[in-house]
Formats: structure tokens, C-alpha cells, sequence
């Protein structure tokens, strides 16, 4: 079963996905249901398995499969690929169909091996404010200055974009993955990311974009960024990939000094959703291909095909109706401080209970500014009321002069 994108083929085979160009693998995935699961112990052990099911519905390919954790969880996957104006819709349901005592929380996640390398220097990277080429003219902490992790995912809210793309530096053959809505909701108040675990939210709608070169082994941190690696027997892992995993992860990022005993520390904070029978999340990317002579060529291209999708829909604002709002508020909130006239400096929403005023350099001049512009706002507004009340007296037939 295949599905033709431009140039690129998305070949469905054996429970796996490869992506074909004149005839050479570019990317594959031989097991694409990948669940990690966070067990009593706080450890995330990951495991994958292929598709069960792969239909063709209309334009649609549909793919199903089961995977049962190491302590007996049972999680249904389906996605949904479609063909949507030139690239690739992926939409994930992941369901408990079965909870084990001892599972407390999963995350899944979309990826891709790159067929052609898996080095990560072998590649230029672009997630919009987060990672260019390698980042060599980086901070230190910044991803992609150490080349030797196995992990580079960060939070997709803490990209301009986002989205996240990798370039082959020889071919130019680009991938790019991106969220495909723009909805994700506010983080949930309830829980604190403390350290370097992994906790649970019911709330929780950000993933995480990135790479991993994954070896067969759990990997987890404790609170002082030691390392703790967990043999997974029978998991194996095909090399380098490019990721998208819900809900988000932020790992490994080098972390500040906590200590002469810890050196070269690191940081892996991670949201999982729970494993209750019956629970469910969805969510969808995009996914692009292409081949681009340089980075910048391929860094304004893949920016191009995802900001359209997800840039803010502008509202057309009734600017007189703004204006006189703005002037009942100010209007409302200016008073006497002492014995200067002036809006607060800071102020309690949304009954604007005053805090602090300050009539200092740098604030003084909105002072000035709020000043003129009401005596402009009241002046026009007498003026008005005056005209009001000529047309009413001449209606009532009483002589202006």
C-alpha cells in the first residue's frame, strides 16, 4: 500500500513505513507504535511494536496495533495518514484498553529513522529559536552542543515555530516534523515538573519535537542529574530519528552545576498521561519532505510551509469602540497619589486594585502621555455633548442662538 507525496513515496509493508525516492529508502520505521511507559519504580521503559492492520480508506491509509507493556498495560494505537496540501497528515489515538497496578504513566510517539545516516553530525538541524545547523555559536547549555546524547527533544512551546527539521548535509533531503493545530492549552497549575521526573497530567496537550539516537536501555535522572541506565532486553532501536512525543519532554538538556560531585549534569523533565483503563489522547503532526542546495534555502522553505497553518487568525478591530474603551478605563483608574495626578504603576486585575505608583524617569512619560489623552478625550467628548444638545433643543423647536 502507498501513498505518493510529490518526489516521495510513503510505502506501507509488513506492519512498517518507509519513504521512497527514485527508488532509494530516505526514512523508515519497521515498528511505528512506540509507547514509554513510567513504572512504580519512576523508571520510563519504551518498547515498539509494528501495525497489526493497515487499510486503505478513500484517501485515507488507516493503521492499527497493540502494545502490552512489560507489566501487562495494553494500549490500542490507531493513526490515520492522509494527503493534505502537499504533505502528510499524521493523526495518533492511543487508548488504555487494559491498566496494570504498577503502570502509572505513558507517553507515545511519531518517528522516522533517517536511512542515509545515523550520525548526528551528519545532519543540520532547524527548530525556530532552539537549534540551527549544530548550535555551534550556541550557549553551552543549548541543544546539539553535545553530540553524544541520545536524547534532543525540548518542548515544542519553547519554539518560535512549532516544528522541528532535519537536512542530510551531503544530499540536502530534508524531513519536518510540526504540530498541526495550533492548540495546545495552558500548562496545568495543579503539578510542578520538579527536578528531573517524570509526572503525571490529566491537562497536559504540549509534545515534544526533536531527535534520539535511543540505545536499548531505559535511561532515567535523578534529582542530582545522575544517570541511572535499565537494560531493556529484546527492544531494539534502529539508530537516529526524528521525533514527535506526546505529551513532552524536555531531555537532555545540560543543566546549571549543582555540586563538585556532578559533572557534566544533565536534565530530562518529562509529562506523562495517566494509565487508567480507558484513557485516551490524540493528537496529529504534519510531515514534509524535500531536497534543498543549503540550509537556508531548506531553513525558509520548511518555515513557509507550516507558519500559514499556524499563525494566528487576526481579528478586525472596531478602532473607535477601542479607543473610547481605553479611555473609560483610564478615566476610571486615574486619581490623586499624593499630591501628583497618574494611573497606577502596578495594578491587581481585574478590579485594578493599586499596588505601587511611581512617577520616576521611563514611566513619567506614559504619565504625560495618559494626561494629554484624556484632556483630548474629554475636551472631544464636551464638544460632542454640546452638538447633542443643540440638535435636541432645535428638535424641540427652541432657537440655538
Amino acid at each position: 500500500m502507498e501513498l505518493g507525496i510529490g518526489d516521495y513515496t510513503l510505502v506501507f509493508a509488513d506492519g512498517g513505513v518507509t519513504v521512497v525516492k527514485g527508488g532509494e529508502t530516505l526514512y523508515f520505521n519497521r515498528r511505528p507504535i512506540y509507547v514509554s511507559v513510567k513504572d512504580a519504580g519512576a523508571m520510563s521503559i519504551f518498547g515498539d511494536c509494528a501495525y497489526e492492520s493497515v487499510r486503505q480508506d478513500g484517501e485515507h491509509v488507516v493503521a492499527t496495533g497493540g502494545y502490552t507493556s512489560a507489566n501487562g498495560s495494553v494500549f490500542a494505537v490507531r493513526d490515520v495518514y492522509a494527503l493534505v496540501e502537499g504533505g502528510l497528515k499524521i493523526a495518533r489515538e492511543a487508548t488504555v484498553e487494559q491498566a496494570a497496578a504498577d503502570d502509572l504513566g505513558f507517553q507515545t510517539k511519531i518517528s522516522l529513522y533517517a536511512a542515509q545516516s545515523e550520525e548526528v553530525p551528519d545532519f543540520y538541524y532547524f527548530s525556530p529559536a532552539e537549534w540551527y545547523k549544530h548550535n555551534e555559536y550556541a550557549s553551552d547549555r543549548a541543544q546539539g552542543k553535545d553530540m553524544s546524547a541520545e536524547y534532543y527533544w525540548r518542548k515544542e512551546t519553547y519554539m518560535g515555530l512549532p516544528m522541528f527539521a532535519m537536512q542530510h548535509i551531503a544530499s540536502g533531503e530534508t524531513v519536518c516534523f510540526s504540530r498541526w493545530a495550533a492548540d495546545v492549552t495552558l500548562p496545568s497549575l495543579d503539578r510542578v515538573a520538579s527536578e528531573n521526573y517524570a509526572y503525571l497530567d490529566e491537562k497536559a496537550t504540549v509534545g515534544s519535537l526533536g531527535i534520539s539516537k535511543a540505545k536499548p536501555e531505559a535511561l532515567t535522572y535523578t534529582y542530582y542529574s545522575h544517570p541511572i541506565r535499565t537494560p531493556l532486553p529484546g527492544v531494539v532501536c534502529d539508530g537516529l530519528s526524528i521525533d514527535y512525543i506526546y505529551p513532552g519532554v524536555n531531555g537532555q538538556v545540560p543543566g546549571r552545576g549543582v555540586g563538585a560531585y556532578v559533572t557534566n549534569n544533565m536534565t530530562f523533565r518529562s509529562v506523562q498521561h495517566p494509565v487508567r483503563a480507558g484513557w485516551t489522547h490524540r493528537y496529529a503532526i504534519a510531515v514534509t519532505f524535500g531536497q534543498y542546495e543549503s540550509f537556508q534555502e531548506m531553513m525558509r522553505a520548511t518555515w513557509r510551509q507550516v507558519y500559514p497553518r499556524l499563525k494566528d487568525r487576526l481579528a478586525e478591530p472596531v478602532n473607535e469602540r477601542l479607543f473610547h474603551n481605553n479611555m473609560k478605563l483610564l478615566a476610571q483608574v486615574t486619581r490623586r497619589f499624593g499630591d501628583a495626578w497618574g494611573t497606577p504603576f502596578v495594578a491587581q486585575l481585574p478590579d485594578f486594585d493599586p499596588n505601587s505608583y511611581s512617577a520616576e524617569i521611563g514611566f513619567v512619560g506614559q504619565q504625560a502621555g495618559i494626561g494629554y489623552q484624556l484632556l483630548r478625550w474629554a475636551q472631544q467628548s464636551f464638544g460632542n455633548f454640546l452638538v447633542e444638545m443643540v440638535r435636541a433643543g432645535e428638535a424641540a423647536g427652541i432657537n440655538s442662538t
